[in-house]
């Protein structure tokens, strides 16, 4: 149990970070203009919610699947997405039969299971396998702040570092830790509520550790004139020379119009 428990803390998950901020560069989606990828994913967070037939929706979630499929979501994003639609699709139904629902509550809440787990998926397919450079350059061009555009463009650089700083707090603590023998199953309660104090112990020191490295890059790159020489509108022209809008973004929104067009209309 420990060496399972041990492969998804750390391995796994660094490997899947890695994997979904590093390596997905080369698939079918990534390859469009990112501000078009930001258009889509901005369609799709509000249409669902002004949809209210479950054949439409089902239509809308579908081109979302697909275009997730094509992006190579990672397993680790994967399962997460399963588990939050699914636990909010029992906690809708809990929550209607604690109001005195019926079987009739079971479409409502079906209904609105797609249309969070359309909007969730859309965010998913664009968000975790775009390009991190790619991404700063869209917010960039749309006149995001540029405190901003940093900020994201850091963060997504910084996940493999913060999730091996966790795995290194975490080992470090459970060295450190008297840990319960599971026996019995008083003994693997103790134990599994060892572990979960452990977890959570850690992201004390992981947030002081991420927060004294973000300061020590912010000043090297204010010293060296980063954020002034980003303002320039020369600089500026030669970032935005990367991004350009081609047949093959025309006719992804294209084709996406249609699917959503036929959806709704058939």
């Amino acid at each position: 149990m420990s060496r399972f428990t041990d492969r998804i803390s750390s391995d796994f998950i660094m490997r899947q970070l890695m994997k979904g901020t590093m390596s997905q560069r080369d698939t079918i989606i990534c390859r469009l203009d990112p501000r078009v990828l930001l258009v889509w994913q901005l369609f799709f967070a509000v249409a669902p919610f002004f949809l209210r037939d479950l054949k439409a929706l089902t239509a809308v979630f579908l081109l979302v699947a697909v275009v997730a499929f094509l992006s190579h979501v990672t397993l680790l994003i994967f399962c997460l997405f399963v588990l939050g639609v699914i636990e909010k699709f029992i906690s809708l139904l809990v929550i209607a039969r604690f109001f005195g629902g019926n079987s009739e509550a079971v479409l409502p809440a079906l209904i609105l299971m797609l249309k969070f787990a359309t909007v969730s998926l859309a965010a998913v397919a664009v968000y975790t396998t775009m390009d991190p450079e790619k991404l700063a350059l869209a917010l960039e061009w749309f006149r995001f702040p540029s405190w901003l555009v940093f900020s994201v463009s850091l963060g997504y650089r910084m996940l493999p570092i913060i999730a091996e700083d966790y795995t290194a707090i975490v080992l470090l603590s459970r060295a450190r830790t008297p840990i319960p023998e599971p026996e019995g199953i008083t003994g693997r309660i103790r134990w599994f509520l060892c572990h979960v104090k452990i977890l959570f112990s850690a992201f004390y020191p992981l947030m002081l550790n991420t927060a004294k490295r973000i300061r020590v890059i912010s000043e090297a790159l204010e010293l060296r004139g980063f954020y002034s020489g980003r303002q320039d509108a020369a600089s500026k022209q030669l970032r935005f020379a990367s991004l350009s809008f081609s047949g093959r973004d025309a006719a992804f929104l294209g084709l996406s119009a249609l699917w959503c067009a036929a959806g709704v209309l058939l």
